[in-house]
């Protein structure tokens, strides 16, 4: 089976989870027998594909603007976009996987420019209308474009990702935790947050609660990711609240630092205004830590009710909820590592095998 995947969303090498959940699909595709990969990368994401992950380089790639180039486009049974885009080539079958349409969904929020957000929703129309099947992250996201863009509910299938299979087999023992201490400068216990600092992510109202507890003498909030629409906010509540002692912002770290900070972290604060799916929420679990996080988006489907969930719009509620975070009964822990490895790539996988082998007429994904 010839398969292409537009990819131009994890040009420039950023680690979001958009471009985690694109390398993860495509390292595991690639492993598939009798597959030949193609990397579709719009001709203006064309110099970023260079710092994209090594095993990436190793696969063609073909540059396109629009329908009109290439003029010799490649002989593909299926072309699938990975997050929200998909040329409309002809003569082969086309597929695309949207993550969540928050922006759109919540446009009373100012999470995003309006230019931002009208460019999305067009975008989305325009792809809907050509494409065979529409795969989304989550049964919350599915509902949300069903009922948004009218949509029959048979042309969209949910699909649960996976993790990094490096939480599902963390151990302790090969993560120098004192090393991780010193480089961020570490000086007690403390509370992380992973994921863009932003206005969608809500981490202005997660500062405010921590900077308001009785308890934040005891915990440092530790910030991991990069700075987004309405970054401000944040960086205004650390100021106003004298918070500039004990919140570290960290940006992007590597994957291994990341693992040991959740992993010595003493809970994990995600009370975002709404996810598609969440996988910090997943990749916290699989380590035992506790997770506070918000009780709207998809996050209650795929937490297993481990989750400690709070009104994202409340600084007083996620206050209430950061005190029983550090006051969680360890003896869930196993519980939620065990739900945590419920959640794999190979099952993701084997669900788009299915999935191509139906839209493309293969009996098998071997043909």
């Amino acid at each position: 089976m010839k398969l292409g995947f537009e990819v131009s969303s994890i040009s420039g090498g950023n680690n979001t989870g958009i471009a985690r959940y694109i390398n993860n699909v495509i390292n595991k595709i690639s492993r598939e027998k009798n597959i030949d990969i193609n990397l579709l990368y719009k001709i203006s994401r064309e110099k970023g594909k260079l710092y994209s992950s090594e095993y990436l380089k190793n696969i063609k790639t073909v540059s396109y603007y629009n329908n009109i180039l290439p003029i010799f486009k490649p002989d593909l049974d299926i072309i699938h976009g990975l997050d929200g885009y998909i040329p409309n080539w002809k003569r082969c079958k086309k597929l695309v996987t949207i993550h969540d349409i928050r922006v759109i969904k919540f446009a009373k929020d100012h999470i995003s420019s309006y230019k931002y957000r009208k460019r999305k929703e067009d975008l989305y129309r325009k792809v809907f209308k050509y494409v065979d099947a529409i795969i989304t992250v989550s049964q919350t996201t599915k509902d949300d474009i069903v009922e948004y863009f009218n949509l029959n509910p048979d042309r969209v299938v949910k699909v649960h990702l996976g993790i990094n299979e490096k939480f599902l087999s963390y151990n302790e023992r090969n993560m120098n935790k004192d090393s991780i201490i010193n480089k961020y400068s570490i000086k007690k216990p403390y509370l992380l947050y992973v994921g863009a600092i932003s206005k969608q992510k809500n981490t202005a109202r997660l500062v405010e609660a921590f900077l308001t507890c009785d308890f934040k003498k005891d915990f440092d909030l530790i910030l991991v990711g990069p700075k987004s629409f309405g970054y401000e906010e944040t960086l205004n509540a650390i100021d106003k609240y004298n918070g500039t002692n004990i919140i570290k912002l960290l940006g992007f770290v590597s994957d291994d630092d990341l693992i040991t900070l959740y992993a010595n972290s003493e809970g994990f604060l995600f009370p975002t205004i709404y996810e598609g799916f969440g996988f910090p929420v997943l990749e916290a679990m699989a380590l035992g830590i506790p997770v506070l996080t918000s009780n709207i988006g998809a996050v209650s489907e795929i937490d297993g009710g481990y989750g400690i969930k709070v009104d994202p719009y409340s600084v007083h509620e996620i206050r209430i909820g950061i005190d029983k975070l550090v006051n969680f009964d360890k003896k869930l822990s196993d519980q939620m590592v065990q739900h945590a490895k419920g959640f794999t790539w190979d099952k993701t996988i084997k669900e788009y095998s299915n999935i191509y082998k139906r839209i493309s007429g293969y009996t098998t994904l071997d043909n």
